[in-house]
This record gives structure tokens, sequence and C-alpha cells, in this order.
């Protein structure tokens, strides 16, 4: 089995069709190099096939929501006619546990016996 494309990636997230071709590249390189191949049984692999696409489907989730700007709790205030809201920004993040996709692919990788160390970065 070769390399994922983005095709592959838009198959099963179709709401990243509109990320830049420049990080659609990077994601692809990323995912395409760093799982570890045999623990997923193999080049010619679904499973690793599948944990590729979770990984770059991961990545460009987070950093969507990265870019959307305020997450949590957001504080306001006002005087006269002024107004001010504050809000945590949000950060692009290796935690699997923010997204559906990270999510997937956590419990992909516990099928694989790599509950204990994620071989992913």
């Amino acid at each position: 089995m070769a390399d994922i494309t983005w095709t592959d990636v838009l198959d099963i997230a179709p709401e990243l069709a509109a990320v830049g071709a420049g990080a659609q590249s990077l994601y692809l390189a990323h995912a395409n190099t760093a799982l570890a191949v045999e623990a997923l049984g193999g080049e010619a692999a679904p499973k690793l096939k599948l944990a590729r696409i979770y990984l770059v489907a991961h990545l460009a989730t987070a950093a969507a929501l990265a870019i959307g700007g305020a997450s949590g709790p957001v504080v306001s205030e006002s005087a006269g006619g002024l107004s001010v809201s504050y809000g945590a920004a949000a950060a692009a993040t290796t935690d699997y546990g923010s997204t559906g996709y990270g999510r997937s692919l956590a419990a992909l990788m516990r099928t694989s016996g790599l509950a204990r160390a994620m071989v992913v970065i």
C-alpha cells in the first residue's frame, strides 16, 4: 500500500477540504513517515493506512481549532459604550483526546498493542 493522499483523508474527513495545499503536503509527509509501520501490520496493512489518515485528520483539525480563536470560557466586560471580551486562545495540540480523529487514532493504536507507548510522533 502506498503513502496516503489528501483524497484518502477527505474520504473520512470531508470537512478538511479547505486546508491549503502547503499544509496538506506537510501533514501527509509527516503521517507517511511518523508511524511505526511494522507495529501496525506492515506497509500493506489497512490498519496503517487508517492510522495515517486519522493522524492527518487530527493534526489538521487541531490546527483549524487553533486558528478559530478562543476556546473555553469567554469573559466580557463593558463600560459606557465600550465592551471587551477575553478568551483563552485555542492551541494546536498533539493531545489525541482533543479531536475525534485523535481519539480514533488512539483507539486504533490500542488494538495494535501500542497502548503503553504511542509510537506515533
